[in-house]
């Protein structure tokens, strides 16, 4: 078998294995870049910016693995004040078209491409940013995570009760597929989970949390972004509630589901400073590119937000995070 066969067969197995926070297939005209192929040193972060903020790329991988051969089409910069606590989350939309390697694709291909690493690379070039930690999560874990910490409760429409119930269902349809359950012990959790009616404060467990964020045919992907900051919110105002001991429980159980290039003295300090803050009750949310700043055009066959106007971008994502 040739190379450009292997690469087709390759490129088709990933493309059935994004499962996780929807798909997010490459560009036609970025076919020739191999998942993994390309290697990063230099991050190329920004100088000069404010150190009393700490940025961290948050990536949501699109496979069961914490594999470069998986898509991140979830991707945020998560913003720590390190003397105040003060957080701030911004969404980058996954399907804004940047160029790698000379080729055009969509941003939530640099992890495929290149891992964690040519991701905050290219997050770093586009957006001005100084970004050098990160923290890849396997969101099939996460779902268990989340159970631990309880759950979140979150208003409700009826669209995105409906929505849920079918994520949920493609959740466990998978773990049958893959083998960690057995088809009976998924459809009766699926059952007892079902969510009815839409409506206010509604319990989400792990399971149907994880469909709220994955959410892609209700509405736009700008609202399915927007939901994913709102149950980070909701997941920090959750983990106020518990005491130490149990803060370093979670910690230890998120090992197994993330990757993460933070020691944990780092990850605790920051940690104990957001969650100790008296006066908390939310991040602040932001989400580019901005309305106005781009085009949604094709990319082979694909939809992208393209002709990007990356200066004002940065301007107004500089402005949010410092000022």
């Amino acid at each position: 078998m040739d190379n450009r066969s292997l690469l087709k067969r390759v490129l088709s197995a990933l493309l059935t294995l994004a499962v996780m926070f929807g798909s997010c297939a490459l560009a036609e005209s970025s076919e020739d870049l191999k998942p993994g192929s390309i290697t990063v040193t230099d991050l190329r972060a920004t100088q000069g910016l404010d150190d009393s903020w700490v940025n961290i790329l948050f990536l949501g991988a699109n496979s069961l693995a914490l594999t470069a051969a998986s898509h991140s089409s979830t991707i945020m910069i998560c913003s720590i004040n390190k003397l105040t606590g003060e957080v701030k989350i911004t969404s980058l939309m996954g399907d804004t078209e940047v160029r790698i390697e000379g080729k055009s694709c969509k941003l939530s291909s640099a992890y495929t491409y290149g891992g964690a690493k040519l991701a905050v690379r290219t997050v770093n070039e586009y957006f001005g940013m100084n970004i050098t930690m990160y923290v890849v999560v396997d969101f099939t874990g996460f779902a268990s995570l989340v159970e631990k910490i309880g759950g979140i409760e979150v208003d409700l429409t009826e669209d995105e009760i409906s929505e849920i119930n079918k994520v949920v269902l493609n959740q466990y349809d998978h773990f049958v597929k893959q083998g960690s359950m057995k088809p009976e012990a998924a459809r009766k959790a699926y059952d007892a989970g079902m969510l009815e009616k839409g409506g206010t404060g509604i319990h989400l467990n792990g399971m149907q949390t994880l469909a709220y964020a994955r959410i892609r045919t209700a509405n736009s992907d700008f609202e399915r972004t927007e939901r994913q900051r709102r149950m980070l919110n909701l997941l920090i105002v959750k983990l106020k509630t518990k005491n130490t001991f149990e803060l370093l429980e979670l910690l230890l159980d998120s090992m197994d589901v993330m990757k993460i290039n933070l020691d944990t003295n780092t990850i605790m300090a920051l940690g104990m400073r957001i969650l100790f803050q008296e006066a908390f009750s939310s991040a602040g949310t932001f989400a580019v590119p901005v309305q106005g700043s781009y085009r949604e055009k094709r990319l082979g066959s694909e939809t992208v937000l393209g002709d990007v106007d990356f200066e004002i971008n940065r301007q107004k994502l500089h402005s949010f995070i410092y000022r």
